[in-house]
């Protein structure tokens, strides 16, 4: 059965892609340079093995591999992503996926646990499954660094935003206490950065629960909604300490 899935799976990556690169190349160029050569590779290669889409029978979202433990895999993603499923369909980076269960729903932020039974993967597929590194410390974040957000709207990886810290610490209802991000760009839209290059794009459905990186492609937070103009995220310093997630 496995192998079927992956069949149809690729179908519908396939499609998704398409429609993605023709919306992609329907968005307005922007004027802006693209940001350091280096950054890009550096956290496209660290942190794209981690990232996952989220799929219930009713919505779609994004995620990322937070932890691997010897039984299970640890994705997190928001929780009004699956908070109406007890399971959904974790797409890895690699095109596979596999049923996750909806281990835990926070009340005090909008997060959710999913766990991957490793017993259920394949040993080729689990090699390439890779758990994110966090930042360590609030402290190395000052208002006004870039920070990137990658998300999984058409597919896993598919969306890779440039913005900026806004603020460390914001009290937004139902969400917790969070950070807030802001475009980059002079022209205040949002920078969809591919290719290397930088394109203005709005903000796609389906990215809820994308990681949040700075960028050495370590991870910051974790976006849980916004607008036209920002959006918020749950810090990675609260997901560690205050939801049970700490390595220790």
């Amino acid at each position: 059965m496995k192998d079927k899935k992956k069949i149809f799976l690729i179908i519908g990556i396939t499609v998704m892609a398409l429609i993605g690169i023709s919306a992609i190349f329907s968005w307005k160029k922007s004027g802006n340079e693209a940001p350091e050569a280096e950054v890009l590779p550096v956290i496209s290669e660290s942190c794209k093995n981690s990232i996952v889409q989220i799929q219930t029978e009713q919505f779609w979202g994004s995620g990322f591999i937070y932890r691997v433990t010897d039984t299970e895999i640890w994705v997190l993603t928001n929780r009004h992503v699956v908070e109406t499923a007890e399971t959904c369909d974790v797409v890895f980076a690699k095109g596979f996926y596999y049923e996750g269960a909806v281990e835990r729903l926070y009340e005090d932020h909008d997060l959710a646990l999913i766990t991957v039974e490793r017993a259920d993967m394949d040993s080729e597929d689990l090699e390439t499954v890779k758990p994110i590194e966090a930042l360590a410390s609030q402290d190395e974040l000052e208002i006004g660094d870039r920070l990137y957000l990658y998300g999984s709207a058409a597919y896993p990886g598919s969306h890779y935003y440039g913005a900026q810290l806004l603020d460390v610490e914001i009290e937004v209802p139902e969400m917790g206490d969070s950070f807030l991000v802001g475009m980059l760009n002079e022209d205040q839209e949002w920078s969809l950065i591919e290719n290397g290059s930088e394109k203005t794009a709005k903000l796609e459905d389906g990215l809820s629960g994308s990681p949040v990186f700075e960028e050495h492609g370590r991870l910051v937070g974790i976006l849980a909604g916004g607008n036209d103009k920002t959006f918020v995220a749950v810090p990675v310093w609260h997901i560690t300490a205050e939801n049970g997630l700490s390595e220790d």
